[in-house]
């Protein structure tokens, strides 16, 4: 029902196609823009259903002007099963493009729920390529901050916010104080409270999002992305703290957990939209 609903919504606005999207996106870079093709070289599958791109041509030129990348997601593999991050790591056969690990050390996670049972959402998405400036050394809090006034001031300048996005930051307003409160000495409950706000979904990746971009983007650039950056994402371990990944290098894309609270110099957050 879900993925019928989002293909639904996007026939109703205005749509552009997918060779002029490219077009856009790539028109002073290449690899800023990741499709069915650049989908299928990675994953070695095809999409059984390609939403129509659910953006304008003005968003379109606007997230290329940022230096974002636009790729589209699935939320099953080629069999029609959950697309976890634990499928794409054995569809992969654990290696990357050149052959190196793909992931560092999954003892930690192998078992919890973002590794195994977390899917990749389904649609067209709007990336920026690397953490967003200012979120790195933050809490989580002030990350999201940061990218709240991303989205106003940057992707959305002199436009009109949707009221999906109005109702988001005046939630995320409305909620703040009670944050602060708790950030210090209750960590977890500061953490169920931004977990549970839809800006922290609308414009933050997930952990199974994040590792699909880096594997589909690496796969058709050779380019190992966030190799000295991590990123929050909206997904939570099962003691509650905030999952990151990152430092893809040749060890691997690791993968951590922190509460809230915590600010590292590498810790930074990827914008993300999708509609």
């Amino acid at each position: 029902p879900e993925r019928k609903e989002k293909i639904k919504s996007a026939e109703s606005g205005e749509t552009v196609s997918v060779e002029e999207a490219k077009e856009i996106m790539e028109r002073n870079r290449k690899n800023r823009f990741f499709g069915p093709e650049e989908v299928k070289k990675a994953l070695g599958f095809s999409l059984e259903l390609i939403p129509p791109i659910p953006f304008t041509r003005e968003e379109i030129e606007r997230e290329e002007e940022l230096e974002h990348g636009l790729i589209l997601q699935n939320d099953k593999d080629g069999e029609g099963a959950p697309l976890t991050m634990k499928i794409i790591n054995n569809i992969l056969k654990g290696k990357a493009a050149d052959g190196k690990k793909l992931l560092y050390d999954i003892d930690w996670y192998k078992n919890e729920p973002f590794f195994i049972k977390e899917t990749c959402a389904f649609g067209w998405k709007f990336f920026s390529e690397e953490t967003i400036p200012g979120t790195k050394d933050e809490n989580y809090l002030k990350q999201t901050e940061t990218l709240a006034a991303y989205l106003k001031d940057k992707v959305f300048k002199n436009q009109t916010l949707s009221p999906e996005y109005e109702e988001a930051l005046d939630e995320f307003e409305s909620a703040k104080s009670d944050i602060v409160a708790t950030m210090k000495n209750d960590w977890k409950k500061s953490a169920d409270i931004l977990a549970g706000l839809k800006i922290s979904n609308l414009i933050r990746e997930s952990a199974a999002d994040i590792f699909y971009r880096m594997c589909v983007v690496e796969k058709n650039s050779a380019k190992k992305i966030h190799s000295n950056e991590y990123s929050w994402t909206s997904s939570r371990s099962s003691d509650g703290r905030f999952v990151a990944a990152g430092s893809f290098d040749s060890d691997g894309v690791e993968v951590g957990r922190d509460g809230p609270e915590l600010t590292d110099g590498r810790l930074g957050s990827v914008f993300s939209r999708m509609k």
